[in-house]
């Protein structure tokens, strides 16, 4: 009797040890804070403008990374955002990052990501930054070394400012493989801006590779503008647009514009008559592919480069 009932007791033992690895151990493993997820909730739980959200990106970053979840409400930004590497800026479809002073709203790092959310630069009457900004001195390239933007409304009073902005100024600058989806930009001087500076040899800079898609554009004077070259040491090549909507209006000077090379835009220019130019390749642009609804006999089709292909039908 007494053996059968210390076997029992063996056996009860052994189950409510089961139980509490299973409820207590794993499941903390899986769901519960982590002491670098409790720093990073306390820094969102008392953010007020753009300085906390830099805070709590600060925090991940300096616990290895992670998504940072910023919840709905207006955020006032005085200065610069910028999302640090492993780091991922969650904004909720609430989230609205508005811009007081004349800077960029978001500029992200390598290895880095914003999804959700509006920027809202519109009530500042002389901006001249942009909404997202991207600088080729962080090497963007690769794998580990891009870059993501996701479900993403921009909104800029038109002709001031950029709503995204790559940029290479120097030595060995790039802005590569990078993916953006489904942005919404409405107003902005440049929706879609990307620059490389005229530079000489040894410096060898790019704007290369990156894959945009989803892309609606309204109000702006420039929709998609690419002011590189065709080669290096400074070209912009091989870049993709796909499922391009682009609105113009009366204000609209050029929906799309290239000086680049082997660039592939796929678009729906709407209402160009109105007196925009909706295609643009500059004598600085080599075999860019243009997939849209403007034929290259149409005026407002400008082609003066060397060997640009238009898929169209007249």
């Amino acid at each position: 009797m007494k053996k059968k009932t210390a076997f029992i007791i063996i056996i009860a033992a052994v189950c409510a040890l089961a139980i509490y690895n299973y409820w207590y151990s794993d499941r903390s493993n899986n769901t519960m804070p982590t002491k670098a997820g409790d720093q990073v909730l306390k820094a969102i739980a008392h953010i007020q403008d753009g300085d906390d959200i830099q805070q709590a990106i600060d925090v991940a970053a300096a616990n290895g990374g992670g998504d940072v979840e910023i919840p709905a409400g207006k955020y006032e930004v005085k200065n610069t955002i910028i999302v640090k590497p492993s780091v991922t800026l969650q904004l909720n479809s609430g989230t609205m990052l508005v811009p007081v002073s004349n800077v960029n709203v978001i500029e992200l790092s390598r290895n880095s990501a914003v999804n959700g959310g509006i920027i809202y630069a519109y009530d500042l009457k002389r901006y001249s930054k942009s909404g997202i900004y991207l600088d080729g001195a962080q090497e963007f390239s690769g794998t580990l070394k891009s870059a993501s933007i996701s479900n993403i409304k921009i909104i800029g009073r038109p002709g001031l400012g950029n709503g995204l902005f790559f940029y290479a100024e120097e030595g060995s600058d790039h802005v590569s493989w990078v993916e953006a989806h489904n942005v919404n930009i409405t107003g902005f001087d440049k929706a879609i801006y990307f620059k490389t500076e005229p530079v000489k040899k040894p410096d060898k800079i790019w704007i290369n590779g990156n894959n945009l898609s989803q892309i609606f554009i309204k109000d702006a004077y420039y929709g998609i503008y690419l002011d590189g070259h065709m080669d290096l040491p400074y070209e912009i090549s091989g870049n993709n647009f796909t499922g391009v909507q682009i609105q113009t209006s009366e204000l609209t000077r050029q929906a799309i514009f290239i000086k680049g090379t082997k660039n592939y835009i796929q678009a729906m220019i709407w209402d160009y008559h109105l007196g925009a130019e909706a295609v643009h390749l500059d004598k600085d642009s080599l075999r860019n592919q243009i997939q849209s609804n403007v034929s290259a006999d149409d005026l407002a089709y400008i082609d003066d480069g060397i060997d640009n292909l238009s898929v169209s039908a007249k």
